[in-house]
């Protein structure tokens, strides 16, 4: 029995294939027989990739501005997209240099007042107009979306401008709203952080599930440094794989992936992982995994049969 150690790097794929170094095949040069374990032993990964993309679907959140007439009736509604450029940001920058530009803009087309402020007491965000109005930001849990990171976690349903009531804090409006007295306050905090882990697929090896992502994985990969991370893959979180009887390995199914379920984009930033692979050579050691497989699966059974439910 042997242990070998394999290292990857994203930099020798094939770019014409795979141009996003966070998912590729590696075709082994030989194919590696009579493999009983796989085991994620170290990973270096960039992680200056964006937060916000249109692909993640992140960017964007609509303003709905109805218009009435002298006796109160509704003439029209304005549907204003409000979209971010792709990128990652911090707190500070994101409200002053991002959102404050766009909403510039969108008050000089539509004569609107609209202004938004992020409380640095609370950290909750404002976002105000001297009329109502409505925002839809088609929140989803997993995906979270531009209002999820903004704070929003309502349905659609509770920013509707017939249900919006003034705004009374009188001190908050002349100070920081721009005298607006139509605010919608955000539930939750500002949250534009990167994701806090990601998974490692490699084929279809792995033990590790998750609700929202129909695939094996191999390793749990948490994020302590949002510059650059470096897992030796020494925690309690399991990052090896154990096949019922030998298999052969002729090539690498990589992917990247996110809390949410995506194929992490890394901005072309390349990234390195090494599997240390265990491969038997003789009919004793053959014989020798397959009952001790077949021991780990017994008490697997035993222990799940004496388990309360």
């Amino acid at each position: 029995m042997e242990k070998i150690l394999l290292n990857i790097n994203s930099q020798f794929r094939d770019v014409s294939l795979f141009p996003n170094p966070g998912k590729f095949v590696y075709n082994l040069n030989t194919t590696m027989k009579n493999i009983t374990s796989i085991r994620l032993a170290s990973v270096e990964l960039p992680t200056l990739y964006h937060e916000f993309t249109e692909k993640k679907d992140n960017v964007s959140f609509i303003i709905i501005l109805p218009m009435f007439d002298k006796e109160g009736e509704l003439i029209k509604e304005d549907n204003i997209l409000v979209k971010i450029p792709d990128g990652s940001y911090s707190s500070d920058n994101f409200i002053s240099y991002i959102i404050h530009p766009i909403f510039s803009n969108i008050n000089d087309k539509y004569g609107s007042k609209f202004h938004i402020w992020w409380n640095p007491f609370n950290y909750q965000i404002y976002i105000s107009n001297d009329k109502p109005f409505t925002l839809i930001f088609d929140n989803d849990i997993r995906t979270r979306k531009l209002g999820f990171k903004l704070g929003y976690r309502g349905s659609d349903n509770d920013y509707l401008y017939n249900n919006q009531k003034e705004f009374t804090d009188t001190y908050i409006i002349f100070n920081y709203l721009e005298s607006n007295n139509y605010v919608w306050i955000s539930e939750s905090v500002l949250d534009i952080s990167h994701d806090e882990y990601l998974f490692v697929r490699i084929n279809d090896y792995g033990n590790i599930y998750d609700d929202g992502i129909q695939k094996k994985l191999l390793a749990k990969i948490i994020l302590y440094d949002h510059q650059f991370v470096i897992d030796n893959c020494a925690n309690f979180l399991t990052k090896e794989y154990i096949f019922r009887e030998p298999i052969n390995i002729s090539k690498i199914d990589f992917e990247l992936i996110s809390a949410s379920g995506n194929t992490v984009e890394t901005n072309l930033l390349d990234l390195s992982f090494t599997l240390e692979i265990t491969q038997i050579y003789n009919s004793i050691n053959y014989n020798e995994h397959s009952n001790n497989y077949k021991l780990l699966s017994n008490d697997y059974k035993l222990l799940s049969n004496n388990s309360i439910i």
